[in-house]
This record gives structure tokens, sequence and C-alpha cells, in this order.
């Protein structure tokens, strides 16, 4: 590559980005020192990776000076301003971005984006010696793509091919020139460029120079937190603005997808294809409210259809906020319980829509933190695992407590029902029936709402959102503990003052006690204390092991 076919690369990414080059002042104490890093890189990450690129090399030369490179591309960027024509900003729909800057007699007009997004609008090709070659024309095929000959456009392919199947997102860089006669005749037609949309003429007819490669590499955490997903029966769909190829083959690294899933007809769709099935978003106005619009709710346009994609769907690419939405929206409309992460403002609909929002704190905007329930401070996905794990304790100790508390009651009920009808005392008295619900209060509720996630919290299936708090195992549970307890409690009843079991407590009581007041009921109050709180071992148990003392639940107690 001619040193001006790098000079023009370079232009083409500098100009026409939003990441911006700083001069290394060195307060990061954590990052590094000006001298092995002069000029830092800030903004949009992808952005951030092509600057380093073209900062620690020029035209393949890895020994020219960084220092110098970077003084230089910072000096362009400061002077973008001055040779500023016009701008088309970057959308998630058009996938593509273009900058006009002066250039020679007339201007230049620089467009980067999604290669599929600009393959309809390329005519031609710049050689490795500045030739322009059709896009129809013939070449030879490089060996690493398979050797041969092949128009350009089919190499063009052939390489984004080669770059998603190894994760790659690509950048497809073009230009155009124009004489200004040329660019002001085209001004004047397009209402004066005043809306970008106008501005969209000018992405037209436009000359390849060059195609980035990058790859984000997936978090160590990542592949692990995704199998515990699985484990916790919780799917997790890949909504993405890559290609298909690239979101495919993220996919298969972080074991969202497998090679047997790639054969599902809906396993990886984009974004076009998934409206295309389903159909896009209807309003179905409130029966309680049919005259208030505003009271309307969202649908799927076919629902019976989604229900077949939703059961195999795992990466959606190529991928619009209204995608994301619309797929919030039918697995609500499905019974699913959902939880979205994102960082952009985009993603605001689908995080205030799912059942949970996930956000992230370092580069979220602040309109997706606003939407979000959860902001992850740390910006992990494995974050959401410890969501996970606390949420099912959470849950787990509020109905290990109502457990708790009903067999409690039950057993109280029962046996001052009892005493009360049968035998004409109470066996517990007002002070002694307040205190019972002060200790099962405090001790009992602290115990069983401290209680730290169990070790197969994320082992199980969740749980459905029309599921009864109180269950069928907790029934069993509450009715079983409390009949045990009713039983040694009637016995100590029937023991009565004479009995084995209260006598040596009578003895003791009188010897100590000249005024005789002794109550022949204290025994049956002290075991009422001592069961309820032994037994709290036993309320940790909400499933059908019957071991309902075992070491872990013991040693937690």
């Amino acid at each position: 590559m001619t040193a001006d076919n790098w000079q023009t690369l370079q232009d083409g990414i500098l100009y026409n980005s939003s990441a911006r080059i700083e001069i290394n002042s060195g307060e990061d104490k954590e990052g590094p020192s000006p001298s092995e890093v002069p000029y830092l890189t800030k903004g949009n990450i992808t952005e951030q990776g092509i600057f380093q690129f073209f900062m620690n090399q020029f035209n393949g030369d890895a020994d020219y000076n960084k220092a110098e490179s970077g003084r230089k591309m910072l000096a362009a960027r400061k002077g973008l301003n001055a040779i500023r024509e016009a701008e088309v900003e970057f959308s998630s729909s058009r996938k593509r971005a273009s900058m006009v800057v002066k250039h020679g007699d007339g201007v230049r007009i620089y467009t980067k984006g999604a290669p599929d997004m600009l393959f309809p609008r390329v005519v031609g090709i710049i050689d490795a010696e500045q030739n322009l070659l059709g896009i129809d024309d013939n070449a030879p095929v490089p060996d690493v793509l398979g050797g041969g000959e092949d128009t350009n456009m089919s190499i063009l392919n052939r390489v984004i091919k080669h770059f998603a199947k190894q994760a790659y997102r690509t950048i497809l860089v073009t230009k155009k020139d124009m004489s200004w006669d040329t660019y002001n005749n085209l001004k004047a037609a397009n209402n004066d460029f005043e809306k970008e949309a106008d501005r969209e003429c000018l992405e037209n007819d436009l000359e390849v120079i060059g195609i980035f490669g990058l790859q984000d590499p997936l978090r160590d955490t990542i592949v692990d937190s995704i199998a515990k997903l699985k484990v916790a029966g919780i799917t997790t769909i890949m909504c993405t603005g890559d290609n298909i190829d690239t979101a495919r083959a993220i996919s298969l690294n972080a074991g969202i997808i497998d090679e047997y899933e790639l054969d599902n007809e809906y396993s990886c769709l984009t974004g076009a294809e998934f409206r295309e099935i389903v159909g896009t978003i209807k309003m179905i106005p409130d029966p309680a409210h049919p005259d208030d619009r505003s009271k309307d709710k969202h649908s799927v346009g076919n629902l019976r259809k989604f229900k077949d994609v939703k059961n195999e769907l795992r990466v959606l690419a190529r991928s619009s906020p209204e995608d994301k939405f619309l797929l919030v929206t039918g697995l609500q409309q499905c019974d699913g319980v959902v939880a979205v992460t994102g960082d952009g403002t985009n993603d605001a609909p689908a995080l205030k829509g799912a059942d949970v929002g996930f956000s992230m704190g370092i580069t979220g905007t602040d309109v997706a933190k606003n939407a979000s329930d959860i902001v992850l401070m740390d910006d992990n996905f494995a974050s959401t695992i410890v969501a996970l794990k606390y949420g099912r304790a959470v849950y787990d100790n509020v109905r290990k407590f109502i457990q708790f508390q009903l067999a409690v009651n039950v057993v109280a009920m029962f046996i001052v029902f009892f005493g009360s009808v049968i035998i004409k005392d109470s066996p517990l008295n007002a002070v002694q029936m307040l205190w019972v619900n002060l200790v099962m209060d405090t001790l009992g509720a602290l115990s069983l709402a401290t209680e730290p996630p169990a070790h197969d919290v994320l082992e199980r299936q969740p749980y459905a959102k029309d599921n009864n708090i109180v269950t069928e195992i907790m029934w069993r549970n509450i009715f079983g503990h409390a009949i045990i307890q009713i039983i040694i409690l009637m016995v100590i009843i029937f023991a009565g003052p004479t009995g084995w079991l209260t006598q040596p407590y009578l003895i003791l009581c009188s010897h100590n006690n000249s005024e005789g007041t002794c109550d022949q009921w204290n025994p049956y109050f002290a075991s009422s204390l001592y069961q309820n709180q032994a037994s709290l071992a036993a309320w940790k148990q909400l499933n059908l092991n019957l071991n309902q003392f075992e070491p872990s639940a013991l040693a937690r107690l």
C-alpha cells in the first residue's frame, strides 16, 4: 500500500469518528505513564481500537515513531472543524456515518459503516496502487480466501465472511470525491442539506478504501455465566447490531448456542427476518378503558408464530431497538419473566418494558440507567448471576418465614383452644402468648430473613408467575411439624402437676418459692419455645428432602 493510500484510509477514520485523542497528562495513576503512552484514545470503543491501530504503526511499519503518529493524528482531529462541510451521523437503523470535508478543489465524502449496509452504494474499489477498479471487475483472490479469480464484490464478501467466522466485527471505509459545482448543485436540489435525510444523497457511488476487522474479546466470566444461566433454567438470547455471521460466531464462543442448535430454523435470525415472521407491534385496547387510547397495551402482530420462534431463537442479528422491544413484549405475552441488559439510549424501551432491566454503570447512558431497575457498577454480565442468586434467596427466605410462622400459629391456636375447652384452663397466659410471638417474630424472622443463598439455588428451574407462595410441599411441612409439636405438648399437658415431666420443676420451684405460686404450665411454655427454636433448621427446607435436619441447614442455624 502506498503512503497516500495509507493516509487516505487514516483520514477516513480520523475525520469520520466520534472518538477522540487526548494528551496523556498522567493524572490517571492506574493508567499508562506519559512516557510509555503519550497519547490516549477516548470515546467509542470500536473507534478507539482503530485509532490505536493507526497510532501503533504506519503502513505496516511497527517501528514507526508512535509518539509522532499520535501527535499528527491529534493535530488532524483538531483541524477537522476548519475543513468540515457537512455530516450525516450514525444511527442504529442506518448503521453508517458520513463526513464531508474540503479536499483540493472540491470536497471528499468519507463514509464508514456496516458492509452489508454500504455494499449497495459502492461502485468501485481502490487498489494498493490507488487505481479505481470496478466493483464487478474480476481480480485474483488471495490464497487465504480460497485463491482463483472472482469479482471485486465477491472478494469483498469473502473477506467479510472470513472475518465473521472468527467473530470479528467488520467496518467498511469508503470515499467519494466531488467538485464544488457538483456538490453545490446537489445541495441546492436537496433542501440545502437542512436535515440529515437530505444529506443521505451524498452516500451514493462510493469507492472502497479498506475493511477493518475488530474483535471484542469475551470476558473470562461470560462462558461460565451463560452455563450457569442454562442450569438455572434461563434462556439467553443475544440481540446485537452485528451481521448474522459475526453474531453466530460470537454466540458459539460464548456458549449461547451450540453446533446442534445452529440447524434449527429460527435459532439465528436478523431483525428484518424476525419482524417478517412475527409481525410488528400492534396496540390492543384495554377492555376496562376501551375509549382511552393511552391505556392500550402492546402486542405482537402474530403471537401464534412468535410462540414457535421463541423456543428456538438464540441470536437476533442486525436488530434495532424496535426488534428488542418486540421480543420483550412477545416473551411477556407468553408468560415469560424477561430480564434485559443494555447500555445505550436506544435500549431504553426494552429496559423499561422488561420485568427486570440491567444497565451498565460505567458505559451506560443516563437514559438507559433511568429506564433500568438495576445498575451494574462493574459493567460485568456475570453480576446478573449475583442478582439472580440473591433474588431467589430473598424469595425463598420469605417462604421459609411464612412456613415457620404458620406452623407456630397453628400449634399455638390449637393448644389454647383445646386447653380452654377441655381442661378449662389455657396453658399459656396473655404474657406468655406475647412472649412467644415476640420471640418468634424477632429471632425466627432474623434467622430466616438473613439466610444466605443456598448452594443449589441456581440448580433448579425458576418459579412461574402464577405459582402460589405457599406450595403443597410447604403445607406438608407446616402440618407435619405442627402435629409433632402438638403431640409433644399434649403429653406435657396431660402429665399434669403430678406427672413425671413436671414434677421436678414443681419440687424445685416450691423449694425456692415460699409463696407457692408455681405455675404448672411453665414447663409447657418452656417446651413450646424450645421446640420452635429447635425446629428452625427444618423450616429452612422448602423441598421434598426427607432429611429436614441436613448438615447444611444445621450449620446455618
